[in-house]
């Protein structure tokens, strides 16, 4: 089994530290994917984007950089579905992570058969399938 390490977003407020001080805000994913070669796109990230700018984050990003977005009802499955299957057959997301999944993880089947799916029922408690 392999383990990838991945951190919770790269746009909140406690990365800043992690920038220099004069990066402009839409250089940090490309910053950040130098130095990391995954990222868990937390929910309120992508569900506060335009779909413009999540093709912008996978268009630019290194091709071997994995996202992982976290998914928590069938709406949003659908979106990011939609996402890959418009946007282009190259992009293959990393995982899907389910928080607080009220649904078992079988009927996320279309999820799954693009990338595995990891379910978090609370901080530190994952499981993959």
């Amino acid at each position: 089994m392999d383990v990838e390490v991945a951190a919770y977003g790269w746009l909140s407020k406690d990365w800043a530290p992690s920038y220099p001080d004069d990066m402009p805000g839409e250089w940090r994913l490309d910053y950040y994917a130098n130095y990391h070669r995954a990222v868990v796109v937390p929910r309120r990230d992508w569900l506060s984007q335009e779909k413009e700018t999540l093709q912008t984050w996978l268009e630019e990003a290194p091709e071997e950089h994995l996202f992982y977005w976290e998914v928590a009802g069938d709406a949003e499955a659908g979106d990011l579905l939609r996402l890959y299957q418009t946007f282009r057959e190259a992009v293959v997301p990393g995982g899907w992570l389910l928080s607080g999944a009220a649904k078992p993880v079988r009927e996320y089947r279309e999820l799954a058969e693009l990338a595995p799916i990891a379910v978090c029922h609370s901080v530190g408690e994952c499981q993959g399938e």
